[in-house]
């Protein structure tokens, strides 16, 4: 893969985690569940350390990465996260799952990706955080988690 194709699909690898972090920042304020919002809480790290762990590689490129990440996906996922929240927990976890599909489709056609094995390493990385966030609120949402512990 020539260098200037792995940056522009490394930047929307980036954007991803940035819109999932914005949507786990408004489905943090609809929570009440402490236990569950501490899991959520720690996704968002995941995606925070996964636009830090990008950065690094762009940098080591010899590239300056972006600071910001305007994008209208990141902009749709907010409105979903925002909207399905009025219908509770459930809504708010029904909302983080469609974002973790779309990023789990992201990383799962970078991890096919002929490259570096040390960018390999690190996509294969996230890529393992991905499948757990999704396993995560997938079961969240058919046990009803929050539904089961006393408060």
């Amino acid at each position: 893969m020539e260098q200037k194709e792995l940056v522009k699909k490394l930047e929307t690898l980036q954007k991803t985690d940035y819109d999932a972090l914005q949507s786990y920042d408004k489905a943090l304020e609809r929570i009440d569940d402490d236990e569950l919002k501490n899991q959520i809480l720690q996704f968002r790290k995941d995606h925070e350390r996964h636009i830090y762990s990008i950065s690094d590689l762009l940098r080591t490129m010899g590239l300056t990465p972006s600071s910001s990440f305007p994008d209208l996906k990141g902009v749709f996922l907010q409105g979903i996260t925002a909207i399905e929240g009025l219908s509770g927990t459930e809504g708010v976890l029904k909302a983080l799952e469609k974002g973790e599909i779309m990023t789990n489709d992201e990383y799962a056609e970078a991890d096919t990706w002929f490259v570096d094995p040390k960018i390999h390493e690190i996509i294969t990385s996230n890529y393992k955080d991905e499948k757990k966030h999704l396993n995560f609120i997938r079961n969240a949402i058919k046990d009803k988690i929050w539904e089961k512990r006393d408060h």
